[in-house]
């Protein structure tokens, strides 16, 4: 078989990166030794908003944490961490959820949390998380807990070595999707069935927005 008609499709190299708008379409980009350049770094704009020794409030239908859609963007939640204690615990395990609501007002609410962009060149973020000092007095859900556990509220001791109590739900793994919020409609919250005496929690939210 002849070969002298086969043709080849050469790599560019840029420095810096090209940055493309809609309809543009540009070679296959090469790296410095002409190998085909692939970035394992991610490009979604990513943020994160935390709360901190805060006091839990409980109920099944209410959150105590939550975070809201965007006007302007899809935003998908792809990691939620938490950890816990109090000065006196419970030996029944209390169940904790991830419940999505199509509606969530009243109640009381502690200043947003800030939210904190991966990278400093990103957009604004437009979500927004909250945590609870009184539950929301009006909550819509929409189908059952996307994520449930149970959670243990063990005696915090400076003697005490203990394996650390902490939940970390990560979603859009395996290429599954991730928790997706669509609009101000849309909220995402945490819900809790019993706490100990004197709870104290933190809670961590990722998100992207596109």
């Amino acid at each position: 078989m002849s070969v002298s008609n086969m043709s080849g499709s050469a790599g560019v190299y840029e420095d810096p990166p090209l940055t493309l708008t809609v309809g543009q379409s540009a070679p296959s980009q090469a790296d410095t030794v002409g190998s085909l350049h692939v970035s394992t770094q991610g490009r979604k704009q990513t943020y994160s908003s935390c709360f901190w020794a805060f006091t839990p409030v409980i109920s099944l239908n209410s959150p105590c944490v939550a975070i809201k859609g965007s006007a302007t963007k899809t935003v998908r939640i792809t990691r939620v961490r938490i950890s816990w204690s109090c000065t006196t615990g419970s030996s029944v395990p209390s169940p904790i959820s991830f419940q999505r609501y199509t509606a969530l007002s009243g109640g009381t609410t502690n200043n947003p949390g800030s939210a904190i962009a991966n990278d400093s060149a990103n957009a604004a973020p437009t979500a927004v998380a909250v945590q609870y000092s009184a539950v929301p007095t009006t909550s819509t859900k929409a189908g059952g807990q996307h994520v449930t556990s149970r959670i243990s509220w063990i005696t915090s001791g400076a003697s005490v070595n203990a394996t650390p109590t902490n939940i970390d739900w990560v979603f859009g793994q395996a290429g599954g999707q991730a928790l997706v919020l669509r609009g101000v409609n849309e909220w995402f919250g945490i819900l809790l069935g019993s706490i100990g005496t004197n709870p104290i929690m933190d809670v961590c939210i990722e998100w992207t927005e596109e």
